[in-house]
């Protein structure tokens, strides 16, 4: 998981994918947490909108 800037030299830098919809989320606009000392799953994402418009998307991966 990259949580360093984002760069135009390399598009996943500083980016997430949301499985479900193929949404590409950026440090630019997003916080992004990745939480992994969860029980039940491998691997949790938090992704926050930095403008507090969109909702917070959560998801893991068992």
């Amino acid at each position: 998981m990259k949580t360093e800037p984002e760069d135009s030299s390399d598009e996943w830098a500083g980016q997430v994918m949301y499985d479900e919809t193929g949404e590409k989320f950026g440090t630019s606009n997003y916080w992004i947490f990745e939480l992994s000392n969860s029980p039940f799953t491998d691997i949790n994402v938090a992704v926050v909108d930095k403008a507090g418009i969109k909702p917070t998307l959560n998801w893991g991966f068992s």
